[in-house]
Formats: C-alpha cells, sequence, structure tokens
C-alpha cells in the first residue's frame, strides 16, 4: 500500500492512540489563522489586509526591537540582512534608543569590518580603471546591503498566510464567502495578490 504524507501522519498517530489529539491540534492552528481574517472582515474596513498588514509591522517592529534583540541568532540575522530605510526609519520613530542601539552596534560593527578594507583599496588606488572597478564594487556592496530587510520578510510571510487563509475560508466557508460578497472588498493591491494567490 503506497502512502501519501498524510495518510502517514494518521496512521501514526492512530497506531499511538494520538489521532483525536492531532486533529484537535491542526483544528486550532487553523481557527487561530482564521480569528483575524475574520475580524478584518467584520471591522468593516475598506481593506481589511491592509489593516492586518499594519498590524504584521508594527509585530515586527516591536519583535526586533524587543527581546528578540537578545538571541544571538537573530542578532546574525540581523547583521546579515538588516532593515529597508523605511523601516529602519520607523524602527527610529519608535524612541526605543537602547534597543535600537544594541541592534545598530554589531550591524554597524559588521559593515564597517566589510566596508574600511574596500576603501582602503579605493584610496590607495593610482589607476582610473582600477578607480572604477573598485567604485563598482562600492555600488555593488552598498546595493547588497540594503536589499534585504526583515521586517519586509516578516510582512511578506504574514501576507503570504493571510491570502492563504482568505482562499481557504472563501473556498471551505459559505459563511464567510457571504460576508467577503457584501464587504466592502480589497484595495487594488491586495486584490491582485488574492487573484494571484499564495
Amino acid at each position: 500500500m503506497v502512502c501519501g504524507p498524510y495518510e502517514v501522519f494518521f496512521l501514526a498517530f492512530a497506531r499511538l492512540g494520538l489521532l483525536e489529539w492531532g486533529i484537535r491540534r491542526l483544528l486550532v492552528k487553523i481557527e487561530l489563522e482564521t480569528i483575524p481574517v475574520w475580524d478584518g472582515l467584520r471591522s468593516g474596513s475598506e481593506c481589511f489586509i491592509c489593516d492586518l498588514m499594519a498590524v504584521a509591522g508594527e509585530d515586527a517592529l516591536n519583535y526586533y526591537l524587543g527581546p528578540a534583540i537578545m538571541v544571538p541568532e537573530i542578532r546574525v540575522e540581523i547583521n546579515r540582512k538588516g532593515f529597508c530605510p523605511t523601516h529602519f526609519q520607523a524602527l527610529a520613530e519608535k524612541n526605543k534608543a537602547q534597543s535600537l542601539s544594541l541592534v545598530l552596534d554589531t550591524y554597524m560593527n559588521e559593515s564597517k569590518g566589510e566596508l574600511y578594507p574596500l576603501l582602503e583599496r579605493i584610496g590607495e588606488c593610482t589607476s582610473a580603471r582600477k578607480g572604477q572597478k573598485l567604485y563598482a564594487q562600492l555600488g555593488e556592496w552598498v546595493a547588497k546591503r540594503e536589499k534585504g530587510c526583515l521586517v519586509c520578510d516578516y510582512m511578506d510571510q504574514r501576507l503570504e498566510r493571510y491570502v492563504r487563509t482568505v482562499a481557504a475560508l472563501y473556498r471551505d466557508d459559505a459563511e464567510f464567502a457571504k460576508a467577503l460578497a457584501e464587504g466592502k472588498g480589497f484595495c487594488i493591491h491586495h486584490t491582485l495578490e488574492i487573484a494571484h494567490g499564495p
């Protein structure tokens, strides 16, 4: 008998006498993911996904300025990826100087460690052709350093989860489909996200 991943899951839990526990746990997870979507729909907002994403942005900012900064793995991730200018400004506007200074201290030290040798090579350069190559490398380094943003990534993950949840509720829950049809819908940006799907 060939089993797919779900069958293996159910067989393993059934053998252990945990099938009912596993199903309840799965249903609780699904229920927890639908609560914010239902609350957003019931809010009567012009685009409840925009509202949910604003909350997600605040959650991410608070996370990266909260206890997470003391977790070494998070600090490594911050040093590697950093924040975009928009979210860096938002972090600064939170007025949590100590948290932000801890984040920036290691981020700037790592940046200086990568940048200073390149700047020294540019300063010592005597050839115009070599100087152009070094300036190009500097431009690539800056573009790479500013490319990532942990807050943007967090919000993208949340948006994907909300889109998936909206699609699943619309497909499986007639009450949700009716409420959505009677609601105000979505903004153009989120309509495109939902139409594109997860």
